[in-house]
């Protein structure tokens, strides 16, 4: 999963190229940057011979306002 991460973080990174942080985000962080806390995993049985397993990962988006920053994000999710 580190390798997947790695690819969509460098991906969004070309799209917004600022800050990243990735472990936490310090008291005095740089604006703007960007967070990606940890992939949420969600496991189950899809069927009686398969296993579904679903990642999601958040990406937090830090700007000047909320303005600049959605519009930052939605960047990244429209190159996505």
């Amino acid at each position: 999963m580190n390798q997947e991460v790695g690819a969509i973080m460098n991906y969004c990174y070309k799209r917004f190229p600022v800050k990243v942080y990735e472990k936490e985000i310090p008291e005095q962080f740089q604006v703007p940057c960007m967070y990606f806390p940890a992939a949420w995993t969600n496991t189950k049985n899809d069927t009686v011979s398969t296993f579904l397993k679903t990642f999601t990962l958040h990406i937090k988006v830090f700007h000047k306002d909320s303005g600049q920053a959605h519009d930052a994000a939605e960047t990244i999710v429209d190159a996505l």
